[in-house]
């Protein structure tokens, strides 16, 4: 067994609470509930129609946090080993 790099540990915590953190300020949550704009206790699902799917924002949330990888990718290349 090999113990974790806390340091190493902390770097990628560190940078995943940043991007969730930019992901939030551009959503406004990283809750898919809330983005949504769901009621936590409502358990009816809504009927799946065209009109259903054309206001869900989910195609967008996955561009959103594409976005902003694709932003930290080209500020952090990776080094070439």
């Amino acid at each position: 067994y090999e113990a974790p790099n806390h340091d190493a540990q902390m770097a990628v915590y560190t940078t995943e609470q940043a991007l969730a953190g930019k992901f939030q300020e551009k959503a406004g949550s990283i809750v898919c509930r809330d983005i949504l704009k769901n009621p936590p206790s409502d358990p009816v699902p809504s009927p799946r129609t065209e009109e259903y799917y054309a206001q869900r924002p989910c195609v967008r949330m996955v561009y959103t946090a594409a976005s902003i990888l694709d932003e930290y990718i080209s500020q952090h290349p990776i080094a070439e080993r």
